[in-house]
């Protein structure tokens, strides 16, 4: 009994909503040096390596999708970022991490892996 208690409790994916706050970084190497934190509103994520950091609202569609409007950059003359809107969508859960898919008009679909650090 104890057995299936703890495989139960420890075999858990987590929710969507377990990754709605909280600062993230990339799986992905090639974004290493961004670190994210997100407030239930707002996203500001923050290149540890050129100090610019990029500003965005954070509208909950659902507890797994979000919509992502950049409205501020720092330190970075890429003030085209500014009006920038992306749809992102939750697409599997993990125990410290999830995989969605972003879109935007501009820029391909991008499959991406958030992983939570606080």
């Amino acid at each position: 009994m104890l057995f299936g208690l703890t495989i139960g409790i420890y075999g858990q994916e987590k929710k969507c909503s377990d990754f709605k706050v909280g600062d993230f970084k990339y799986s992905n190497p090639e974004y290493s040096e961004w670190i994210i934190n997100r407030t239930d509103s707002t996203q500001i994520e923050t290149s540890t390596k050129t100090g610019i950091k990029i500003f965005s609202s954070v509208d909950w569609k659902s507890d797994c999708e979000y919509i992502l409007t950049s409205y501020k950059v720092l330190n970075s003359d890429a003030k085209n970022i500014v009006g920038s809107i992306f749809h992102v969508e939750i697409i599997k859960t993990l125990a410290d991490s999830y995989i969605c898919i972003s879109k935007n008009d501009a820029i391909d679909d991008m499959v991406l892996e958030m992983i939570k650090i606080k």
